[in-house]
Parts: structure tokens; sequence; C-alpha cells
């Protein structure tokens, strides 16, 4: 750090889970929400009753929400209310999740839920410390991409030449996508910090982390799911069809595999577009009830970011079914079945 560089102390902030015992309706109407008196359930003060404002959430009493504790650099210590207590919904669907994928699918779906397992630790125990350390986000994504392409077809597909087909359809069609936003980010001169969860790591990580790049490496850690999907189901429809026709030139298992990868492709760009549009809901509503110029709204890093998301990972898509289609055709012999009915 430079010695005229001023090092920012931020205040020490804990949360704990605690329990709503009181509700106080105040009689003050400058005071918008009512205050309530929560029971600390875990930490050192567990069983300490702390008067507190809400957040702006409606709490009944017996409701679990977590408290956040703020200690300044002076000593004091004020509280804020946060969110209820979620996990163990999000446990009980996770339960869901997990049976309708083993027993809808068996076998095939605990590959599938392995490679997941798998995909999770490699982002979370190379990707994000690598990160952290300020190596190149877009590098590290790069790699990452990788590891993730390998971790998931392979275990979930076995190793055969489907497989390799759509892996080389979908390294070549990333390759392509990372060229296409490096470009895209840094020419539109995305800066990063669309919301205060990004300036909360600036300032966690002391700088160290280049933002722009950051979005970059989302982008394509966000492409490889659908590109995976794209590229695994063309595959296998030539592997189908050289197994159903071994007399058909290698131009016309082409022309026709390609005749269903263009009807997936056109559904799995809509699922892709709809995801982000789903997440941004809010948004959308807050930019249809304004009064700003429309160019001016699309212009906000906010929306301009999500917007070069959904396009470059339908560019990504795009890319991948017909590279894996050309890569397929010459790669998988007319022996092999498709992967999706005869999982090895």
């Amino acid at each position: 750090m430079n010695k005229n560089e001023v090092k920012i102390i931020l205040p020490e902030v804990n949360n704990y889970k605690s329990e709503v015992v009181k509700i106080i309706n105040s009689t003050n109407t400058e005071v918008l929400f009512p205050n309530y008196e929560v029971e600390i359930l875990e930490g050192e003060n567990i069983g300490k009753i702390i008067n507190t404002y809400s957040n702006g959430y409606a709490f009944e009493i017996g409701d679990r929400v977590f408290l956040e504790e703020i200690k300044e650099i002076d000593g004091s210590i004020y509280y804020n209310l946060g969110e209820s207590v979620k996990y163990n919904s999000i446990l009980i669907t996770l339960f869901l999740f997990i049976s309708v994928i083993v027993v809808v699918f068996g076998k095939k779906g605990l590959r599938a839920l392995s490679s997941l397992l798998v995909s999770l630790g490699i982002i979370f125990f190379i990707l994000l410390p690598l990160t952290l350390k300020g190596y190149n986000p877009v590098l590290v994504a790069s790699f990452i991409s990788i590891c993730l392409l390998f971790s998931v077809m392979f275990l979930t597909h076995g190793n055969n030449r489907v497989t390799h087909s759509a892996l080389l359809g979908c390294s070549i069609s990333i390759f392509i996508t990372i060229i296409i936003s490096y470009l895209t980010i840094i020419n539109a001169n995305i800066t990063g910090f669309v919301d205060e969860t990004s300036s909360y790591l600036y300032f966690n990580t002391e700088g160290i982390i280049n933002f722009p790049l950051l979005v970059i490496a989302s982008i394509i850690i966000g492409v490889i799911g659908v590109v995976d999907d794209g590229a695994i189901t063309q595959a296998g429809i030539v592997a189908e069809l050289k197994h159903a026709n071994k007399n058909l030139s290698n131009a016309e298992y082409y022309k026709r595999a390609m005749r269903v990868g263009s009807d997936h492709a056109g559904a799995m760009i809509n699922t892709l577009v709809l995801a982000y549009v789903g997440s941004a809901l809010p948004l959308l509503l807050l930019m249809y009830t304004s009064k700003l110029d429309p160019v001016f709204l699309l212009n906000k890093e906010i929306i301009a970011t999500e917007i070069f998301r959904s396009l470059i990972g339908s560019v990504g898509l795009l890319l991948a079914i017909p590279l894996t289609t050309v890569i397929a055709v010459y790669l998988v012999s007319s022996n092999e079945k498709n992967i999706h009915t005869h999982p090895h």
C-alpha cells in the first residue's frame, strides 16, 4: 500500500439468529415502522433481549430473524434487524430437488448430481480463492471453464466420442465467447460496480480485484451450462442419426442434425434470456414506471450488463451447436448410440 493512501477501517459486523418476542407499535408518526424486541439465540449474547426497529419487513411474534450487530471503531454498538431465517426452507427445497433427480433419472441423475458437486467444488475451492488473491479473473475463469466442462461431461455422459465431440465444440465456442466478452465489456467501459455488493467487495479486498474483468469472468461461467446442454444434445443427435442410417453422407448428417439443433437453439435462447429477465423483474418494473428516456435507462450499467450477459450467452450457444455438429459428424462412429438413451 502506498504511504499516501488512507486505509479505511470498517466497523465490525456480526449476525446472530434471533426470535421476535414482542412487537411495539409506536405512536410517533415520524417512525414509519414498528420496533421489535428480539431474543438472541446464539453466540456470547445468547438469551439477551434487544430492542430495535424494523428494517422495512413485517414480522410476527415467533419469527426467526437475523440480528445485525455493528461495533463502531469508538466502541459503540447498535443493532439492525436483517432478513428472516430461510435456511430451513432452503434445505427442504434442496431435498426435493435431489429426490426428483434420483427418482426420475436414476443412475444418470446421480451422475449429474456428482458432476454438479464437482463443479461447485471447483468454483468454491479454486475459482473464488484465486480471484480473491488478485489473479486475472478472465484467465482463472477460462481455466475453470475447461475444468468444469471436463467434470460435467465425463461424469454425466461418460467417456465416449459423443462426449469428446461436445467437449471440443464447447471449448471452441467458449474461447470465441471469451474474446467477444472481453472486447464488448472493455469497449463499453463497464466498471463492474452495479450495486453495493461490488463496493463492499472492493473495500474488503482493498482493490485487488479487477472488476471489469470480473464481469467477463461471470459471463464465461454463466455460459458454460447453456453451451454444455446444447453441445451434448447435438452430438447425441448425430450419433442417433448415424446409428439409424449408416448410408448418408456427412453433409446430410449435418443438415439433418442442424434441423433439430436450430429448434433446440431457439428454445435455449428463450430459456437463457427469460432467466435473466426473471432475475431482473423488479428492475424491469422500475424501468417500466420510469419517465426517463429509454435510451438513458438502457445505458445504465446495471441494465447494460444484463443485456450483455444474455446476448453473449446466446452467441456462445449459437456457435456451439454448428461447431459440435461438424465435429460429431466426423468423430462419432455409426455404431455409437445416443448417450441420452444408452448411458455408459
